[in-house]
């Protein structure tokens, strides 16, 4: 008997996911539980399991692809379906609902920072900032897009081999190993402050030479970037808040226990509004590209 596996739900107001990699072609046989395919959504990468064992008849979808929940994924034979019961798909975002007619995979969160095997070298914003705005979207999924702005990669210098020029997550990490290997070009604005040479330390005694990794020397770059480009500010002051404990509690008496909770957190973000509306220098970012401080007229605390 033919079963027709669709794509469940995989979280709530999720409609489309792209299809990141599929595991399985027709004519291999599969277990119920097995992971058939990886789902890209905007929040995560999810191993997507099939509850039907069987003998996959018909593959409908190929990765790059963007489907819609519901839509069939695979066509599987089996002489009954899986005992298997219905699993409620899951990711760490939110929990997904249950579908009634269809019995439900469950998808598996994993960690897309965690895909790559080599990092890229930190892309000067300025160099990104001045042409994007006249540019479409690079094709590429949101895991891809995820990692590439992670390790610093302008997508825009990246040749996409997937199905119509499509870049993957491959494609990003082949371009940063094109770099840290010489065969590439780094995007102009990034990398290390030029430093002079360290003296030999070896005139004062024993030393050990260790060889970095390619991970551990861009770290360093996008570190180094982050020191050039950020303010780094701290700032230490004690204050009394006795009278603000006691108000909190009150606020939180006034609501009862089935009302909204009063954190200190709440109330100090509530008073960073007017102290950034204060110092709107604060809230804002250099373009240095264009010679302009982006004063943000909107405030995004956390």
């Amino acid at each position: 008997m033919a079963i027709e596996f669709k794509l469940p739900e995989v979280s709530d107001g999720v409609k489309t996911v792209d299809i990141a990699e599929i595991k399985v072609k027709a004519g291999d046989v599969i277990t119920a539980g097995q992971a058939v395919m990886d789902l890209e959504t905007e929040k995560a990468v999810v191993e997507l399991e099939c509850p039907h064992a069987g003998t996959v008849a018909k593959v409908h979808v190929s990765a790059g692809q963007t489907v819609a929940i519901g839509a069939p994924l695979l066509s599987i034979e089996s002489g009954a379906t899986s005992s298997a019961a219905p699993a409620t798909a899951t990711q760490t975002a939110a929990p997904a609902k249950a579908a009634a007619a269809t019995p439900v995979a469950k998808p598996v969160a994993t960690q897309p920072a965690a895909v790559p095997k080599v990092a890229a070298p930190a892309v000067a914003p300025s160099t990104q900032a001045a042409v994007s705005d006249d540019r479409p979207p690079a094709p590429a999924g949101p895991a891809t897009r995820r990692i590439a702005r992670d390790l610093g990669v302008d997508l825009y210098q990246v040749t996409g081999t997937g199905p119509g020029e499509r870049i993957t997550q491959e494609d990003v990490q082949n371009y940063v190993k094109n770099i840290l290997e010489g065969r590439a070009s780094a995007p102009a604005g990034g990398g290390l402050i030029a430093t002079p040479p360290l003296p030999d330390f070896s005139q004062f005694g024993p030393v050990e030479r260790q060889a970095q990794g390619k991970i551990a020397k861009v770290s360093a770059v996008n570190l180094s970037l982050a020191w050039q480009t950020i303010p780094h500010v701290t700032q230490h002051d004690l204050i009394d808040i006795t009278d603000l404990e006691e108000a909190r509690k009150r606020f939180g008496e006034m609501l009862g226990k089935n009302g909204p909770k009063v954190t200190m957190t709440a109330i100090v973000m509530k008073a960073l509004v007017p102290a950034l509306k204060a110092f709107p220098h604060v809230n804002a970012s250099l373009d240095s590209a264009k010679g302009e401080l982006v004063l943000k007229r909107y405030y995004h605390i956390g």
